[in-house]
């Protein structure tokens, strides 16, 4: 883990896809600056030959979050779970094994490759994952950091913070419950939207706005009132697999 270069002096600093880190922050070890947000959204990738996707192979997917949710944006359009590096699954794709692949839009703008994408995945139609694209400096506590006030984004922050509350509040991403979240802001209005997915598939989805110095209020809060949703008798939407 990079954590343990902190731990052994072998690094001052460490960056991260903020998407990639616990929820729960460690207190030895803070966040110290966040960068300007990239696009948050998924996106749809297809072979480079093609101008259209091949809907007779299967779409490439992370998760079965993200086939539970792209039930409805593709009714019929077979899944299949594909790991690896970025690279590694545009090879696999231009192999010809899939039709499609779902990638984030900030990890292809990352790698020079967001002439790849086909169609971006608003967040009417699929949630991303908590935090997408932005990225984060973590260091050790009681170090000065002031040097990273050029790279930080206040925006980012925030959003961050609502997210990473939402998402500590909902339990994490386990296996019998999946969530997404994303923020936006407008002047110091903060709105974040928010998605549960239990282990049987059925979905729950919802929007809270507030001020933006209330950001983990509001993330934690849309995640309750989401959970008491889910333990009511009739789900917001339904997948059945």
């Amino acid at each position: 883990m990079l954590e343990e270069q902190l731990e052994t002096g072998q690094a001052d600093l460490v960056v991260h896809h903020l998407k990639d880190l616990p929820f729960d922050d460690n207190p030895a070890f803070p966040l110290m600056a966040m960068g300007r947000r990239m696009e948050p959204a998924d996106a749809l990738i297809i072979p480079s030959k093609r101008r259209e996707p091949d809907f007779k192979r299967p779409l490439g997917i992370a998760c079965k979050r993200q086939k539970i949710q792209l039930a409805e944006r593709y009714p019929g359009w077979k899944t299949g779970i594909i790991n690896g590096d970025i690279q590694a699954r545009l090879s696999v794709l231009e192999s010809g094994v899939y039709g499609g692949l779902i990638l984030s839009a900030a990890t292809l703008t990352a790698l020079h490759q967001q002439k790849r994408i086909f169609e971006l995945l608003p967040s009417y139609q699929m949630i991303p994952t908590c935090c997408q694209g932005i990225i984060a400096v973590q260091g050790r506590v009681g170090e000065r950091v002031n040097y990273l006030a050029g790279f930080h984004h206040v925006d980012a922050w925030d959003m961050a913070l609502a997210e990473r509350a939402f998402g500590k509040a909902i339990g994490g991403e386990r296996d019998d419950t999946m969530m997404a979240a994303v923020t936006t802001i407008k002047e110091n209005k903060l709105t974040i939207q928010g998605l549960l997915i239990d282990g049987k598939g059925k979905m729950w989805e919802g929007m809270l706005s507030g001020d933006r110095e209330d950001a983990v209020q509001i993330g934690a809060v849309l995640a309750t009132r989401l959970k008491l949703d889910a333990a009511g008798p009739q789900p917001h939407r339904g997948y059945q697999d």
